[in-house]
């Protein structure tokens, strides 16, 4: 059981890690999504200057934006990814706090240790 402790404080650093990069995912994936809702923005303004169908202008400003949307999707995908990884390291991490307080429950239940 000694290595409860150390795993313990192995699974505790992870989870820093990943909070930070949990962060610098939300914030790379907020960064793609305004480029992208901005470029569309831009892409409607001109295609209705352009005179193009009412109808097909904000079809015609996604498709041109494509390449962006997918960015977002990428970077949506990966925030998610990281919060599953720290949603896992929580569980553990509850996992060791529940085993050890088992094992000082039993300890304290030993004859002489004040139970």
């Amino acid at each position: 059981m000694a290595e409860t402790p150390q795993a313990l404080l192995r699974a505790q650093r992870k989870l820093e890690e990943l909070i930070e990069l949990y962060g610098l995912a939300s914030d790379a994936h907020a960064e793609a999504e305004a480029q992208y809702r901005a470029a569309v923005g831009e892409a409607t303004k001109r295609l209705r200057d352009e005179k193009n169908p009412a109808t097909l202008v904000l079809t015609l400003a996604k498709s041109e934006c494509a390449p962006l949307k997918e960015a977002v999707m990428k970077a949506e995908g990966e925030r998610k990814r990281v919060e599953k990884l720290t949603r896992a390291i929580e569980l553990r991490i509850n996992t060791f706090k529940f085993i050890g307080r088992g094992i000082d429950t039993h300890i304290n239940n030993q004859p002489g240790n004040g139970a």
